[in-house]
């Protein structure tokens, strides 16, 4: 709705929780990184050139020092919730 002023797009475009990321393997649109560590990594080591790259992330790379990334990592991890993840009462639990 910001882009595009009009109220009926208001929450059209919805954005996947960071919630329990850690075990939401595998990554990006393809799935071709099993590791969130690995996807620091190549956002790190992006060639911001590209221009195949989107303005915003041409213009603002994310450069991480190696502790950054850890810290980052550590972060992600914190929003895993394994009381829930491993409770047993929500193993065969569906969406209805």
């Amino acid at each position: 709705m910001t882009i595009t002023g009009n109220k009926r797009d208001s929450l059209l475009f919805m954005v996947p929780t960071l919630r329990n990321i850690e075990y939401s393997f595998p990554y990006m649109h393809d799935g071709r990184i099993s590791k969130l560590k690995d996807v620091i990594k190549h956002y790190t080591l992006l060639d911001y050139s590209n221009p195949l790259l989107s303005k915003e992330l041409r213009k603002n790379p994310v450069r991480l020092s190696d502790n950054e990334q850890k810290d980052l990592l550590a972060f992600l991890k914190t929003l895993t919730d394994k009381t829930f993840l491993f409770d047993e009462r929500f193993k065969y639990a569906t969406i209805k």
